[in-house]
């Protein structure tokens, strides 16, 4: 265990105060043994008292005694006087609240709010039922993305939900499909003219919604066909999906799956998991889509092990197939059975083709993008995922400006649906 400076600062006075005691008990020790007979202790008459072998044992007993006794005085104090302090390997963090703000008034973020007392996340975890309690997100301030060119204002999405495409439960609205046919991922989409024939590349920036500040510099820099997914976990996704669909960005909603990698990727409490029911799985993906509307679909979250239980995720799909939903797989692993089952029950699909940032430096950020032209131009379509680092911003932002003249087309996730090959 790592002890704070001050600690080992008490240990130094503590052992000079204790060293500065024994060397008294030394001076004493010597005096004793050379006191003169005619300096012998005397009686309260007067009279000498002679001075015999044990009551020289005895003075040498007690001399020691109390050496001893200022020595574990000075130990103890060390040690029990620190056990109070909190060890330097535990931290607490202040646990943001962000508050619903009126979504009316343009270019405002939720504030955090000052009365959030400090507590560990241990703490957090255990006293708290919030889909988001105890989540890190990683500190990032606006001066991170100053300098990065806003792009051309785009027209606003109609306004969402559609009265007639919502299922009201008591947890909140649900999508479905209208009476005359029409799907959430068709009329809340962005439109695309799909008479263009250019080879397609939707760009998806995900994990949107925890960092307030990261969350409006996606929103407010990066072009309308930019696709952005929300967490489902995030807070606020009340005031985040209008606020992206009045900048004309097309809006997912990010569902967590369970992880092979747990607990090294932890996909949270509330992600669906090979080891419930079907019902339950059901159950939790509802949990996550009445937490917003207007937005056209869902991207996985992990589901590297979840995408690989075909009796587990064909109910998941299929329910999402039954409210007029569009699927956008995450994952990228060779043994996901999502896109062929995807493909049996006809449900809107987009694949992960890659990760822009796994490495957020930008020549590796540049080279990603190479890849996915090379994709789109071999395949006619690519969709690749990233995530709002300050880095990844600043250079989609600089390649956006080049794309229309590579004849290549940027375009929102559903301009892509159903037209990928298999993986």
């Amino acid at each position: 265990m790592r002890f704070p400076n001050a600690v080992f600062a008490n240990a130094a006075s503590s052992m000079k105060s204790a060293t500065s005691s024994m060397k008294n008990v030394g001076g004493w020790l010597p005096a004793i043994r050379a006191r003169p007979r005619s300096e012998a202790p005397s009686s309260a008459d007067g009279e000498a008292v002679p001075e015999t072998p044990s009551r020289r044992r005895r003075v040498y007993r007690v001399g020691a005694g109390v050496g001893g006794v200022a020595l574990l005085g000075a130990t103890g104090w060390l040690v029990f006087s620190n056990l109070s302090a909190p060890p330097a390997a535990i931290m607490t963090v202040p646990v943001p609240s962000v508050a619903t703000v009126d979504t009316a008034q343009p270019g405002l973020t939720p504030p955090a709010d000052p009365s959030s007392p400090e507590r560990s996340l241990n703490e957090v975890a255990a006293t708290e039922a919030r889909p988001n309690a105890g989540i890190v997100v990683p500190s990032v301030s606006a001066a991170a993305f100053a300098g990065i060119a806003e792009p051309e204002a785009a027209d606003a999405l109609p306004q969402a939900p559609d009265p007639a495409l919502v299922e009201p439960r008591p947890e909140g609205p649900l999508p479905r499909i209208g009476p005359d046919g029409r799907k959430a991922w068709q009329v809340y989409g962005r439109p695309f003219d799909a008479r263009d024939d250019r080879p397609r590349i939707a760009v998806i920036v995900s994990g949107l919604g925890l960092s307030p500040v990261s969350t409006e510099a996606a929103v407010r820099l990066l072009p309308a066909t930019v696709t952005l997914a929300f967490d489902g976990y995030a807070r606020d996704l009340e005031y985040w999906v209008p606020k992206a669909r009045q900048a004309g960005h097309e809006v997912l909603l990010t569902v967590p799956m369970e992880s092979a990698d747990f607990p090294y990727m932890d996909a949270g409490p509330q992600a669906l998991n090979s080891s419930l029911r079907p019902s339950d799985n059901v159950r939790r993906l509802e949990g996550f889509l009445v937490r917003a509307t207007g937005y056209v679909g869902v991207l996985t979250h992990m589901a590297s092990k979840f995408n690989t239980a075909g009796d587990k995720l064909r109910p998941m799909l299929q329910a999402l197939n039954g409210r007029g939903l569009m699927f956008v797989d995450g994952t990228g692993t060779d043994d996901n059975l999502a896109p062929q089952i995807a493909a049996e029950l006809d449900l809107p699909r987009a694949y992960r083709d890659l990760v822009l940032d796994d490495d957020p430096a930008p020549q590796a950020i540049g080279d990603q993008l190479s890849r996915a032209e090379a994709i789109a131009r071999e395949r006619a379509v690519a969709v690749v995922v990233a995530r709002p680092y300050p880095s990844t911003l600043r250079v989609l932002s600089q390649w956006l400006d080049t794309i229309e003249g590579k004849s290549l087309a940027l375009v929102p996730v559903t301009a892509t649906a159903s037209r990928q090959f298999l993986p």
